[in-house]
């Protein structure tokens, strides 16, 4: 499975979804985690994996449970798909997390390695930087190429 960090508009929902959901990794407490993603396809399900770039711990949770984009038969779908996130695996940890287990997101959030979320409480996060999409007014972020709510594209400046 090929892991990568999307950049601009394509692959922006589950970026976006993982990086407010997971602030910080539950395997290394690595805050602000550049989460690569992987999409599995299958028959039954298909899911999103997010790896941490530093300990390279895998969560996955199904893509109906980011995204709702399967008109009705997606909506079925979504409302019987789970919304904890499975781990995949520890990666290069010592986790107290379970692989192949699923986790709620506030239990991961709480399984967050404490020494690792002190070093990083003294650098707050800084949110992306939003603007104003010039044709409907919804709000946007510097890496969105097209905004994702009347679709309009951006140019690079």
């Amino acid at each position: 499975m090929e892991y990568k960090r999307p950049k601009g508009f394509m692959g922006s929902i589950p970026r976006n979804w993982i990086d407010k959901r997971m602030p910080s990794c539950p395997f290394c407490g690595s805050g602000r985690p550049e989460w690569a993603i992987a999409m599995e396809m299958k028959l039954s399900l298909n899911r999103y994996h997010f790896r941490c770039a530093r300990c390279h711990g895998v969560l996955s949770i199904p893509v109906v449970s980011v995204s709702n984009t399967g008109g009705l038969g997606g909506m079925i779908i979504a409302k019987n798909a789970s919304k904890d996130l499975l781990v995949e695996s520890i990666g290069n940890t010592r986790s107290q997390l379970m692989k192949g287990r699923e986790y709620s997101i506030g239990a991961l959030c709480a399984a967050v390695p404490r020494a690792s979320v002190e070093e990083s409480d003294s650098v707050a996060p800084q949110p992306p930087e939003e603007y104003t999409c010039p044709n409907c007014n919804g709000k946007v972020t510097a890496d969105d190429m097209e905004c994702p709510h009347c679709h309009a594209e951006f140019e690079e400046i």
